[in-house]
């Protein structure tokens, strides 16, 4: 495809997701990988309003699984803090898009955060998947939602976003701790201040030539900015969980070192 700085190589190496708690750098992600070769999706979701980037997001993937996250939990597909089963319906209709999605002749991947939730399922039923899932301190990912829906929010929604927050990072390690050798935990952070170690990591484990250059070319410290607090310090019990929740994956990320 025209403008990208590397190529994969060949669809032997499997298709990659990218996951992770929303607003923890899973576009910016998911938008270096395209330029590196990985076809995201011939239909990409656009929303320009919370990033002026794009979110990189395969509307296939998107919309089956916000679909039966609303199913499961009346309506809310963003915030959800528990686990639960999939329907035969989304399983069935899942089965489908892989059908599509497998006759793809170059490497090819997607993204979306709600994928986490998810992972059981699209690990069982794709052997060959690698996942990429970022991690980004609890701090910077609330700033982030309140900056995304211009407001800070009563003392009650934000201590469910903890909540959320929490949830995926535990799904995250409970599945990292599974299948190791199937998915890599990058910490937001320390990619960005140095990108070099963790994407030679990232190289050998997708098989696919990652350029530091190009990712340091693709960051823009703006989209990140800390422009509004979501005043979260005060719910201790809420941040604590969520502390210990990103203690936890980042005791199984990929180190920097």
């Amino acid at each position: 495809m025209a403008g990208r700085s590397g190529e994969a190589r060949g669809a032997e190496g499997g298709p990659v997701a990218v996951c992770g708690m929303h607003r923890s750098g899973t576009s910016l992600f998911a938008r270096f990988l395209h330029v590196s070769g990985v076809d995201m999706g011939e239909r990409l979701h656009v929303d320009l309003r919370t990033n002026p980037y794009g979110h990189y997001e395969d509307e296939d993937f998107l919309t089956l699984q916000r679909q039966e996250l609303a199913r499961a939990f009346d309506g809310e597909d963003y915030r959800v803090a528990e686990r639960f089963e999939p329907s035969e319906r989304f399983l069935r209709e899942a089965r489908a898009l892989l059908e599509r999605r497998s006759g793809a002749t170059t490497r090819w991947g997607w993204k979306d955060p709600r994928t986490t939730l998810f992972l059981d399922h699209w690990l069982a039923q794709l052997p060959e998947l690698r996942v990429v899932a970022l991690l980004r301190e609890p701090r910077g990912v609330l700033d982030s939602l309140a900056r995304r829906t211009r407001s800070t929010w009563s003392p009650r929604r934000k201590a469910h976003l903890l909540r959320v927050y929490a949830h995926h990072n535990e799904e995250l390690a409970r599945v990292a701790r599974r299948v190791p050798e199937r998915l890599r935990v990058v910490p937001l952070e320390p990619l960005i201040a140095c990108p070099e170690p963790f994407l030679a990591d990232l190289s050998g484990f997708l098989d696919l030539q990652l350029d530091p250059a190009s990712f340091r070319e693709l960051f823009d410290p703006a989209v990140l900015d800390r422009s509004r607090r979501a005043g979260v310090l005060f719910n201790r019990a809420g941040l604590a969980r969520a502390r210990e929740a990103h203690r936890a994956l980042s005791a199984l990320a990929v180190r920097g070192s």
